[in-house]
């Protein structure tokens, strides 16, 4: 479905593909996940990687909202 989007808006759509594992090439990827390094991760110590993954996502969810069906963000 993407494609078929993709395939019909060539006339102003451009399509630039970046390497696996860049995360140098995108600045707001890099903010968050020092954030997520400083705010979630640094000194503490998580029993086992389910309650790790449950920080990480209550701290996505509050800093910056969840996705509703209206593919928006609550804040």
């Amino acid at each position: 479905m993407t494609n078929d989007y993709i395939n019909a808006q060539q006339h102003w759509l451009t399509i630039i593909y970046l390497p696996n594992k860049a995360p140098y090439l995108n600045p707001n990827e890099r903010k968050v996940n020092q954030h997520i390094k400083s705010d979630v991760c640094a000194n503490r110590f998580y029993t086992n990687i389910e309650e790790q993954k449950d920080a990480v996502s209550e701290y996505l969810e509050n800093r910056f909202g969840t996705w509703n069906n209206d593919r928006r963000y609550d804040t």
